[in-house]
């Protein structure tokens, strides 16, 4: 035969179980408010603000840079589909096809420009002030101007830290 169950004491371990679990939630409630305190306090602290504006302004920076890099490369794309449609055309024309242009990168070159890329190659990177001492200019305009003049031919990369702009030879 059952037993005969004791219903009070059922009811009283349910209810111990229960209060366990308030206490329980409680205490994770009171953990998470004191987390909440602690940012809210670090929100208010202007060091932690400004190292916060400096970590997106260096984002933001990263970005830009990953984008210019990315449109780049889709012109480089957009050149390069617009040799193939040429070629295609004339080829379909029935005449040969056209004499190629010089890929981007690939320009005729003076004397002291490939002595720049090869100054560029050698050290790595150089900037305004070496070409300057470099090649004798008396100031470092006409330095950075030919130093990017060969950037924008496509020869050249550049990064800037700083006031200092360092150009590298393309690989």
């Amino acid at each position: 035969m059952d037993e005969p169950k004791d219903v009070f004491k059922d009811s009283a371990r349910g209810r111990d179980r229960f209060e366990e679990k308030v206490a329980d939630l409680r205490k994770e409630i009171d953990d998470r408010n004191a987390r909440l305190k602690a940012m809210a306090d670090k929100l208010n602290d202007p060091v932690y603000l400004s190292g916060m504006m400096l970590s997106v302004q260096s984002e933001r920076e990263n970005t830009n840079r990953i984008l210019k890099n990315i449109y780049a490369e889709l012109e480089r794309v957009r050149e390069l589909s617009g040799r193939l449609e040429r070629i295609e055309a004339a080829l379909a024309g029935g005449g040969s096809a056209p004499a190629p242009a010089m890929p981007r990168g690939e320009h005729m070159l003076s004397e002291i420009d490939e002595q720049l890329v090869r100054l560029a190659k050698k050290r790595g990177r150089i900037c305004a002030g070496d070409a300057q001492r470099a090649f004798g200019y008396r100031g470092r305009n006409a330095a950075s101007a030919r130093l990017n003049r060969m950037y924008e031919m496509g020869v050249l990369d550049k990064a800037q830290a700083g006031r200092t702009v360092y150009y590298f030879a393309r690989k």
